[in-house]
């Protein structure tokens, strides 16, 4: 141990102790040296290893195909597959095949390039899809007159208040709008009936001839008017009167569109 600290020997003590720092420090060299040099084999291995695959970008070879590495060529496997798949196959690695790793940041920016145009290309038809679309249209305005409801027609019916039995008396049926409008009778008919209390005892109902038909065109400043003559005697249906005239009393004709609100006339026969 003191040989160590205290070299013997020909020479002075520190010509030794600088042997041992120059050799110490050229081991030290050394083994850095060593080092950088494993790690940079290793640093070579990651990025040959960490080559990017080249895949195509057309969808139908990247279902069907395998996907390659630099220096070799893809096969087709599948002989008899479309020749549009084959194509895309086999012109895709054009840029790999140099056999180097160092061709293939290359045909990186290639492929790159291709997908940014398939992609900028794939929205621009989108608008024209949208402004191809038919636009929904308004439906059509009626041209044709507007057919009247119950609740658009007012129905007044007016008279004689007092009529002897055995005479006829004409009953006067006078029919506005609230606005312009054509009454189709058949769709929503007339009818006038005549009361004693609770007994009917007339209505237009029971004659085809005592109907209204037809249409009628009615407007607010407007009326439409008939006449319907009544000649105090009960009606029996299908066209048939009683014989016999009515007794004397106080009789009430009801006129109205079905539907409507009906109007009232209260008449007086006379003996």
């Amino acid at each position: 141990m003191s040989a160590l600290l205290h070299p013997v020997g020909p020479e002075p003590e520190e010509t030794y102790w600088k042997r041992r720092a120059a050799v110490l420090a050229i081991l030290v060299v050394v083994l850095i040296l060593l080092a950088w040099g494993i790690s940079s084999l290793f640093n070579r291995s990651d990025d040959t290893s960490g080559t990017p695959v080249q895949v195509s970008t057309s969808p139908e070879s990247t279902l069907s195909d395998p996907p390659t590495t630099p220096g070799t060529t893809p096969e087709s496997t599948d002989p008899e597959s479309t020749g549009t798949e084959s194509t895309e196959t086999e012109s895709t690695p054009t840029g790999t095949e140099s056999g180097s790793p160092g061709a293939t940041p290359e045909a990186t920016p290639s492929s790159t390039a291709s997908t940014s145009a398939t992609e900028s290309t794939a929205p621009a038809s989108s608008p024209a899809t949208t402004s191809a679309s038919p636009s929904p249209s308004s439906s059509p305005s009626p041209t044709g007159p507007v057919l009247c409801t119950a609740s658009d027609v007012v129905v007044e019916v007016s008279g004689a208040q007092r009529v002897n039995t055995g005479r006829t008396i004409n009953l006067n049926i006078a029919l506005t709008s609230k606005s312009p409008c054509v009454l189709d009778f058949t769709e929503t008919p007339f009818e006038l009936r005549i009361y004693s209390g609770s007994d009917r005892i007339w209505s237009t109902n029971d004659c085809s001839s005592y109907r209204f038909g037809g249409q009628a065109s009615l407007t607010p400043g407007g009326t439409w008017t008939h006449t319907i003559p009544w000649n105090t005697r009960r009606s029996l249906g299908d066209c048939q009167l009683d014989s016999r005239f009515l007794l004397p009393g106080t009789y009430v004709a009801t006129a109205l569109v079905s539907g409507g609100e009906p109007s009232q006339h209260v008449m007086t026969v006379l003996a």
